[in-house]
Parts: C-alpha cells; structure tokens; sequence
C-alpha cells in the first residue's frame, strides 16, 4: 500500500478535513481519488514528517509514516491535528484564549478519535 488517504467529518463547523498518510511524493495522486484540486507538495520540506494546510472548504492534513504509528509518530500527529482544528476554529470565528480552550480541547479529542477509528478499520 502506497498512500493511505480518508475524510473525517467535521461538519459541524462546515468542513471536512482530508487525511493523506504517506510519501509526500503520492499526496497528488491521493488527492485526485477524491476530487481535490493539486497543492503544491514543493512547499512541504523533504525533512518535514507532517504537513497541515488549509484549502477551500476544507484542511489537509498529512503524515509521512503510515500505520502502525510509534510514540513519535503519534506526537506528530497530534500536532498536525491541533493545526487543523486551529484552521477550522479560527474559521468559525472561536480563536484560542482561555475562554475558547475547552471548546479546542473537545474538538482536537473529537478529531483524535476519528482519526483512529479509520486508522483501526485499515487493514494492515
């Protein structure tokens, strides 16, 4: 298995957040699967483990190992969902402060757990 790609609901602020697992070099290929314009891989250093950006109605979110994950990996992960929940919050106007974090906590664990549902159900 090349690539591993998949979309996590996050409809309840009106987008989707695209996950590519993988070589920078198949995140085109896997993006088409799925109707998504092209971004520019170029941008992405060649010592970077995980990228996050935000497109038109949605985010993408990749990282450059796949399933199974080590500790290190996980971190990275956690890190590139803060980004994509960061993008999406900050959309929907809530911007993190003391007031907001709660609400940042609750979804950056909603976002976790869907995306390990999906890693669960692939098929190694």
């Amino acid at each position: 298995m090349k690539a591993i790609s998949f979309v996590v609901d996050a409809s309840i602020y009106n987008t989707h957040i695209i996950v590519v697992f993988g070589d920078k070099k198949h995140i085109n290929k896997e993006l088409k699967k799925m109707s998504i314009k092209k971004i520019d891989t170029n941008r992405i250093s060649s010592a970077a483990v995980g990228y996050t950006i935000e497109l038109k109605g949605a985010v993408f979110l990749w990282l450059k190992q796949k399933p199974p994950f080590t500790a290190f990996n996980y971190g990275c992960l956690s890190h590139e969902i803060f980004h994509c929940c960061s993008f999406i919050l900050s959309r929907a106007g809530v911007k993190l402060c003391d007031k907001s974090e709660e609400a940042y906590a609750y979804f950056i664990g909603h976002v976790h757990e869907a995306i390990m549902d999906k890693i669960s159900t692939i098929k190694k």
